[in-house]
């Protein structure tokens, strides 16, 4: 054995030394420090390997952390997992417990057992070891062997290692201190998450990235919920606890996205860049957290806001300021849910059709249209139709704060309603949950609504638990749920008719609204079918039917009279619906003399602009569209040749399907819609809200010049 202490090193060995001595003092990384100082050792005293290594003091082991020169069997330059135990070590325990040096030789008559087993196992001529001490404390130790044949180690060689270690040892020390000023500056206390200084430069970055390789960027807030509370009943100890839970439960979902930083910002507020992300992983890190902390264990609320980096939002800053503003409207929606900001500004031609969606459809829920519309032609391209039905269900329901949902199906001539995913409250919403065919049942006769929409394979209706007037059997079931009031629609393929139901409580916002874009949406979810004939045109169809009722608001608001209004109606409806023949029909004034009133086609397009229907006169009482102004209420059929009240002409008899509507203004009839096509069955339920909801566009627009016609006399 030899001392520790240390000895100028020899000449030939000073240039090397000052390397190593400079490569510490010029970086914080300790890999690149060592690096250096191994190879140099090495070449200086000869040796045939050389390794540095970590005293993992709780396993009582040496871990490799550089292995440099002639490696023996199994080692590698960076091993993973490379130990060695030192409980029968003696001379390493002295090592590394007293700092003291060691030197073997193969014929050293005084070797230890130990050792001479080592250098025969690594088939090594002599073997030396100097501690790595840091501040006075062992951190490790720089182990070297000669290989036979080659000189044996000297003592200036012993000592030039310990120069080596201690100049390792000045630059973990230093490493270590950048590394703990590091934690200081960039890691939150409490919880060990990255701090918000971490964040942002992180966030920064992510930006900077995605815009320069057009990678996706999402970004998520989290806000602990009523966070005062925990603190006022319990103490902060309990809050500090239940931050911590959060950030534990943060970090376990975040997981599942590669690359994401969970870090605190400050006080409640939590955030995690998820870079490479979307706003589908930002809301399934958010429905997996809600999950975690909604056990009995935890039952802790939080609230969350997401937002995408895009064009519209391709800042820091405005990435940031959009996913507060969608925490903001969680929050004030009653908390324990996500919202997410449509941060994407979608390319020109998606833009216009953004924009003919209805003028008085809320923001969020036009969002929710168009991330869906643009998944479907994306990530959803390839998969299912439960799959897509569930992306619907998840971005309507969080579009309008629904309390939940549910999605069942119908097998072609079946009698039963089987719930094969559903999602039972707002921290599940996003998340559906898969129920195997035949577990959860509802005979189709106990919910007359339901049955129809089934019966025909399409169409939607909204029921509120308040009208009295809806059907029996719905309001039933909303009373037992403890909803406010359920939309339904359903759409059907090969196999089944699919119907999806999207519940409200007194948390959610209004329904009425977005009825319409429910079942539009619910028939795109469906995939193309290639086999069948006219599915392509059926799929166009409906993506005119999306845009039309925006196209519409736009010609209304540039109509300068009535009449221009009703031509705009009727060419846009004849463009939407791929019918045969499209007219608007009004109600002339009534006669002095009371007499039947009659009604005239204002507006024609299709098989309605031929000569012989222009100025076309009809008593207001006969055939379909009189039973519409009847009964004040869409009339669908099929098969006309079947219906009592059907009006035929000369050049109407080959129209085999007819869709009216009525026109009202003030509650007082002004007339209808009609749609007519050859083929039977050509319209849905579907066509008959789309009309319903145009009609009372025009209604709209038409009440406008009627108020201004007395200051028009004056």
């Amino acid at each position: 054995m030899i001392s520790a202490a240390v000895t100028p090193p020899p000449e030939r060995e000073g240039d090397a030394l000052l390397r190593v001595a400079a490569a510490a003092a010029g970086t914080h990384e300790i890999e690149e420090v060592l690096e250096v100082a191994a190879e140099e050792a090495l070449t200086a005293v000869n040796a045939a390997s050389l390794s540095v290594s970590r005293w993992d003091r709780e396993q009582n082991v040496l871990r490799t952390i550089i292995n440099v020169g002639d490696l023996g069997p199994g080692e590698e330059r960076y091993p993973t997992g490379e130990t060695y135990p030192l409980s029968n070590d003696s001379v390493g325990g002295r090592l590394l417990h007293k700092g003291l040096a060691y030197f073997n030789a193969v014929d050293d008559p005084d070797l230890e057992p130990g050792c001479a087993a080592r250098l025969e196992r690594l088939g090594k001529e002599s073997d030396v070891g100097v501690p790595i001490l840091v501040e006075d404390v062992t951190w490790g130790e720089v182990y070297a062997t000669t290989a036979p044949g080659q000189p044996r180690f000297r003592s200036e060689d012993v000592r030039f290692l310990e120069a080596v270690a201690g100049q390792l040892a000045l630059a973990i020390g230093r490493a270590e201190l950048f590394l703990r000023v590091s934690r200081l500056a960039y890691e939150d206390p409490l919880t060990g998450l990255a701090n918000r200084r971490a964040l942002e430069e992180r966030l920064e970055r992510a930006v900077i990235r995605a815009a320069e390789r057009g990678g996706d960027l999402a970004l998520l807030l989290c806000d602990v919920d009523e966070l005062k509370a925990i603190n006022d009943a319990s103490g902060h100890a309990a809050g500090d606890r239940a931050l911590r839970d959060v950030g534990e439960a943060l970090v376990a979902a975040a997981a599942t996205k590669p690359g994401s930083l969970v870090g605190r910002l400050a006080g409640d507020e939590f955030c995690i860049v998820i870079e490479g992300g979307t706003l589908a992983d930002a809301r399934a890190i958010a429905a997996q957290t809600l999950q975690a902390l909604s056990r009995p264990a935890e039952n802790i609320l939080v609230s969350f806001g997401a937002a995408a980096h895009g064009a519209a939002v391709s800042t820091s800053a405005s990435l940031l300021r959009a996913a507060d503003a969608a925490l903001y409207r969680a929050k004030r929606n009653g908390g324990g849910q996500i919202f997410t900001a449509g941060s994407h500004a979608p390319a020109p031609a998606a833009r216009a059709d953004r924009r003919t969606l209805r003028r008085n459809l809320p923001d969020r829920v036009r969002d929710a249209i168009h991330e869906v519309g643009v998944r479907f032609d994306g990530d959803l391209a390839g998969e299912g139709v439960l799959e897509r039905i569930e992306a619907v269900a998840m971005a309507l329901s969080e579009a309008l704060n629904a309390a939940a949902w549910a999605i069942s199906c119908v097998p072609v001539g079946g009698e039963k309603l089987h719930t094969v995913s559903f999602a039972d409250g707002r921290d599940q919403r996003l998340q559906g949950l898969h129920l195997e065919m035949g577990m959860d049942v509802y005979a189709l006769d106990d919910y007359p609504a339901t049955a129809r929409l089934v019966e025909t394979g399409a169409g939607v209706f909204l029921t509120r638990v308040s009208d009295r007037d809806a059907d029996r059997a719905e309001r039933a079931l909303l009373e037992e749920y403890g909803r406010e009031g359920v939309i339904v629609t359903a759409a059907a393929d090969y196999d089944f008719t699919w119907v999806l139901e999207i519940y409200a409580d007194e948390r959610s916002d209004s329904f009425e609204e977005a009825v319409l874009e429910c079942g539009l949406l619910m028939r795109s979810a469906l995939p193309p079918r290639p086999a069948e004939r006219g599915d392509a045109a059926l799929l166009a169809r409906r993506t005119r039917q999306m845009a039309l009722t925006g196209t519409l608001a736009a010609r209304l608001a540039a109509a300068t009279d009535g009449a221009a209004m009703v031509g705009a109606v009727a060419e846009e409806l004849y463009e939407a619906m791929g019918a045969g023949a499209v007219g608007v029909m009004q109600l002339r004034p009534p006669d002095d003399r009371g007499g039947r009133r009659v009604m005239e086609m204002a507006a024609g397009f299709g098989l309605f602009a031929k000569p012989e229907f222009r100025g076309l006169e009809q008593r207001a009482d006969r055939g379909l569209v009189g039973r519409c102004l009847r009964e004040r209420g869409s009339v669908l059929v099929g098969d006309v040749t079947g219906e009592p009240d059907y009006y035929s002409t000369e050049a109407t008899r080959e129209v085999c399907s007819e869709l009216d509507v009525p026109i009202e203004i003030d509650g007082l009839p002004w007339g209808a819609i009609t749609v007519q096509d050859c083929s039977p069955g050509a319209f849905d339920e579907v066509d008959a809200q789309l009309l319903v909801s145009v009609a009372g566009q025009l209604a709209s627009a038409l009440r406008e010049p009627r108020a201004g016609e007395p200051l028009e006399r004056t």
